[in-house]
C-alpha cells in the first residue's frame, strides 16, 4: 500500500505589482461585447469602435499612397542631390617604425611604482 499523499498548502508570496500586472489574465472581451472580425485587423468590439477605426485607417492608407507620389515626383531632385555626393580618396601610408620611440602608452614600472609609493605617502599622512 502506498501512503496517502499528504498536501501542503501552498502560502501565496507578495509578488511585484509590475509582474502581477503583466501576468495578469484578464476576460477576452470584457462585460461580453460582441466582437466582429476584421480582415487583417482581426477581432474587434461590434460597439462602434469600427466608426473610429475606418476613417483613421483610410487616412493612413491615403498618407502612405500620397508619401510614394511626392517620392515619385521629386525623385529628380533626389537624385541630383545624391550625385553631388563625393566619397574622399583614401590613400594609404605606411606606418614607418623608429627604433626607440615610443607609439602609445609609453611608461617604466619604476617610475610607475614611484608616482604610487609617493601618492600612498601623501595619503598616510
Amino acid at each position: 500500500e502506498q501512503p496517502p499523499a499528504t498536501t501542503t498548502p501552498r502560502t501565496r508570496r507578495p509578488v511585484d505589482p509590475l509582474v502581477a500586472s503583466l501576468t495578469r489574465i484578464d476576460d477576452a472581451s470584457p462585460n461580453n461585447v460582441q466582437t466582429v472580425k476584421a480582415p487583417f485587423i482581426g477581432e474587434i468590439p461590434a460597439d462602434g469602435n469600427l466608426a473610429l477605426l475606418v476613417p483613421a485607417a483610410a487616412i493612413a492608407v491615403l498618407g502612405f499612397i500620397f508619401s510614394i507620389v511626392v517620392a515619385f515626383n521629386s525623385k529628380d531632385a533626389i537624385v541630383q542631390e545624391l550625385s553631388q555626393v563625393t566619397i574622399p580618396e583614401m590613400k594609404y601610408t605606411p606606418t614607418v617604425v623608429e627604433e626607440g620611440t615610443c607609439r602609445g602608452l609609453c611608461s617604466t614600472q619604476e617610475g610607475d611604482l614611484e608616482g604610487m609609493r609617493g601618492f600612498m605617502e601623501s595619503l598616510a599622512r
